[in-house]
């Protein structure tokens, strides 16, 4: 009998532990789908004294053997020079950890960005900017990385910290782009508390006496349509959210935007190369970095995205030209073929080196 009520009294004592638990953390979203670029509220209590990790990130998982880039896929999996090889490693393309202690996680300091390599290695080719540098993962209290949602090793930490500090790494897979000049946002705080440029918009409120918090922070504004997020509060998976589309979304260039704007552009810089010739094609790089903002899909680099843009302009051209000859039957041989040679050797031989050493 004895046995039997002390059996009955360890059970007891667990289930109330576990309810506890349970009780001691209870979070909620103001709602299931939010807007591009629009704010998503997570509010709740947590356990009496704890510090506060609250982790938003897209559920799919993004691995480098999935990059739909030749390029980038051989670079990310076997990294440049043996350095930033990170293999098949999963983490999620976008990735935010909102705390009352960032320091914990990050410091911020000034960074040299820019030309830092090179003949060109000085100012105002080479500038600082002030950054939330990442910890590594070592230098990371055991009790903080259970508080990190899905990522668990030392790689996956390494990879994130390679796609929000690095310019390639940037550019190809969190693609956000960054506040000043430094880093893709990752660590954040309530700006009150620190108010620097990856801050901005960030509101965290914590009552350690009694657990109650509130966190308001808004993801980065191009995610596509109907993508999840899950939402993890010091570790735990409270709940998802889907992204509803803003305005039209293209998805080759991995933006919201109005058609409008992108497709009476495009004509217009189609009227200017042919008015300008060459100089005119330079408009369609330009028109596509600081109009449309393109950045391509998660795994292919921004500058990438934006090179095939110009085979029409290749291909359309020669009409003009063709046209002219047909006309005039004039061609000026000793300009042309050294013209025509020096466009095969860069397309085919010093390009494509000059590319990869990006």
């Amino acid at each position: 009998m004895k046995r039997i009520s002390l059996l009955l009294g360890v059970i007891l004592a667990s289930l109330l532990l576990v309810s506890s638990g349970a009780m001691a953390l209870d979070a909620k979203l103001t709602s299931q789908k939010v807007k591009a670029g629009k704010p998503i509220t997570v509010s709740g209590t947590i356990e009496p004294g704890q510090d506060l990790f609250v982790v938003i990130n897209t559920q799919k998982m993004f691995r480098p053997s999935e990059a739909p880039g030749p390029k980038e896929k051989a670079r990310l999996m076997k990294g440049k020079k043996g350095k930033n090889a990170f293999g098949d490693t999963p983490i999620p393309p976008n990735y935010y950890v909102i705390t009352n202690v960032p320091e914990k996680l990050a410091t911020p300091k000034e960074a040299w960005k820019g030309q830092t390599k090179g003949i060109f290695a000085f100012p105002p080719f080479k500038y600082k900017v002030e950054v939330n540098k990442i910890k590594k993962w070592n230098e990371i209290d055991d009790s903080v990385k259970a508080m990190l949602g899905p990522i668990t090793s030392e790689m996956q930490w390494k990879f994130l910290i390679y796609v929000h500090e690095k310019k390639f790494g940037i550019n190809t897979v969190s693609k956000e782009k960054p506040l000043g000049g430094g880093n893709a946002r990752m660590i954040m705080t309530d700006y009150n508390k620190q108010p620097k440029k990856w801050n901005e918009g960030v509101s965290l409120t914590l009552d350690k006496n009694t657990g109650k918090f509130s966190v308001t922070m808004t993801p980065y504004k191009n995610i596509a349509p109907n993508a999840a997020l899950d939402v993890y509060v010091n570790g735990q998976k409270v709940d998802t959210f889907t992204i509803q589309k803003s305005t039209f979304f293209f998805k080759t260039a991995n933006v919201y935007m109005n058609p409008l704007i992108v497709f009476g552009g495009a004509f217009l810089i189609g009227v200017l190369f042919v008015i300008m010739g060459a100089a005119g094609g330079l408009f369609t790089a330009a028109f596509q970095i600081t109009v449309i903002g393109t950045k391509g899909p998660v795994g292919i680099n921004a500058g990438n995205t934006i090179k095939p843009t110009n085979l029409f302009l290749t291909l359309c051209s020669p009409i003009t030209g063709l046209m002219t000859y047909f006309k005039e039957k004039r061609f000026a041989y000793p300009v042309a073929i050294p013209f025509a040679i020096g466009i095969v050797t860069g397309a085919f031989f010093i390009g494509p080196r000059c590319r990869l050493s990006i």
